[in-house]
């Protein structure tokens, strides 16, 4: 990714460690995770054992997990925790086998993520005479509560405080529409406007669908720091 990815994921320290660890050996955890084969975010139960370092993996589905690298994130409270692990297949049970190191999400106000060059991208600005007039936009970054995106046209002028709404597309998420407010822009001497809009947000569905986005991200940003160290 562009973005430092440190920026958004800090080591935790021996300390935060042992406290993640003893939630999961606490009580039977539902933990979200997605492998690098398959990008969909899917659930795991740990289940602790008599070794301290030591949890078994019990899938809803039946599937081949065995010798894959699989990123999990973890929610204590607020506070969200990524690592990544091997699974091991013994006795006809999947286990992981620790110490993890455990990155926190860094949470600030808003957390913007820069959308990676290499993710697919198929948003655009609704003209609201006709289809043709569709403005092409490349989405830069996205939080809970707005973008900033790259205008390809100069036209038509798009101005601060003016509302619209846009078709958002990215990965491998179905698009949807969503409304926004134009908060501020810069008209560039090559391109068209690079523009910051706020979003318009009306329901829990379409926060949900925002959400999602940035938690593809997240998931992201923990498996290229895993692969670098």
């Amino acid at each position: 990714m562009n973005a430092d990815i440190l920026d958004y994921l800090s080591e935790t320290d021996v300390t935060i460690q042992k406290k993640v660890f003893a939630f999961i050996r606490r009580r039977e955890v539902i933990v979200q995770f997605k492998t690098l084969e398959n990008q969909k975010v899917e659930t795991v139960q740990f289940v602790a054992t008599e070794s301290a370092n030591k949890i078994n993996l019990v899938f809803k589905n039946d599937v081949d997990l065995r010798n894959q690298d699989i990123t999990f994130k973890i929610k204590i409270g607020t506070d969200m925790y990524f690592f990544k692990a091997r699974v091991v297949f013994e006795n006809r049970a999947y286990f992981i086998y620790g110490p993890f190191k455990i990155f926190k999400l860094m949470r600030r106000k808003n957390t913007r993520f820069e959308i990676p060059e290499a993710w697919a991208q198929g948003s655009y600005i609704l003209s609201p005479q006709k289809k043709t007039l569709n403005s092409k936009i490349k989405i830069l970054e996205i939080s809970n509560t707005g973008i900033r995106i790259l205008v390809y046209p100069q036209l038509p002028r798009y101005e601060k405080k003016q509302q619209i709404q846009i078709s958002l597309k990215i990965q491998k998420r179905a698009p949807f529409f969503i409304d926004g407010i134009i908060k501020h822009a810069k008209y560039n001497k090559t391109d068209g406007p690079t523009l910051g809009v706020k979003f318009i947000l009306e329901n829990t569905l379409i926060k949900n669908k925002i959400q999602n986005i940035c938690d593809d991200l997240a998931y992201a940003l923990a498996q290229n720091l895993a692969v670098k160290l």
